[in-house]
């Protein structure tokens, strides 16, 4: 049988997945914030790339970046990415 503690932490976690997706869908709906996101995800990706020492990894993300329609460098609600 499940501990008290158990089930809290179960309830907790199914209610933090809920808002998790309910975010993201409101995300995804707007395309502004959606660009930002994707802009944050390629200049994470290039700094794990360079890293683990892949050549040209922050211009390859660059490119995607300016191949989507986005610049290098965003910003993302006054904050740098």
């Amino acid at each position: 049988m499940a501990t008290k503690t158990a089930v809290a932490k179960d309830n907790w976690q199914a209610q933090s997945d809920m808002r998790t997706l309910a975010d993201a869908n409101k995300i995804r709906a707007d395309p502004k914030r959606m660009a930002a996101c994707k802009q944050c995800a390629h200049e994470q990706l290039a700094s794990v790339e360079k890293a683990e020492g892949k050549p040209d990894a922050e211009s390859k993300a660059e490119d995607k970046g300016e191949m989507m329609g986005m610049k290098a460098g965003g910003m993302v609600r006054g904050k740098k990415c």
